[in-house]
């Protein structure tokens, strides 16, 4: 096998940045819903700065794993090997947000502030006045 290299190391710091973003969103999630429970949206935390920051992490995970598959010369050998995370992006992008965001509308306060403030799947921030207030539009104490 070929010595470990630099892409071997961005490879590592992707796959290891998505699952510890997945997880670290799965947990704000989860305390946000034990704190506040049922109808709130979130919007704290990495879920300011993505409506889907644990899918986000999921396809940074993938995309790690397609750094491997470059670094060891397998997508090279084998090209088939380099589609899988970008379609994992183009999945969560065009049917999971979709699917998730019509779910969360009907079910959750504030979500189509929400929408239109955060990116729906980069960690990107909030947007203009709408993100100042979102937290206090989220929680239902709008004036």
């Amino acid at each position: 096998a070929p010595p470990l290299n630099t892409l071997d190391a961005a490879a590592a710091l992707l796959a290891g940045g998505g699952i510890l973003l997945e997880a670290v969103a799965d947990a704000q999630l989860s305390r946000f819903r034990r704190d506040r429970g049922g109808r709130d949206s979130c919007a704290v935390g990495l879920w300011r700065w993505s409506r889907h920051p644990n899918y986000c992490g999921e396809c940074t995970f993938w995309s790690g794993l397609l750094g491997f598959g470059f670094s060891s010369g397998a997508a090279q050998a084998e090209p088939l090997l380099a589609v899988g995370a970008p379609l994992m992006w183009l999945f969560f992008r065009a049917a999971s947000v979709p699917l998730m965001d019509g779910r969360s509308q009907k079910r959750r306060r504030g979500y189509d502030v929400i929408m239109r403030a955060v990116s729906p799947l980069l960690l990107w921030p909030p947007r203009g006045e709408l993100a100042r207030s979102m937290p206090t539009l989220v929680q239902g104490h709008a004036d």
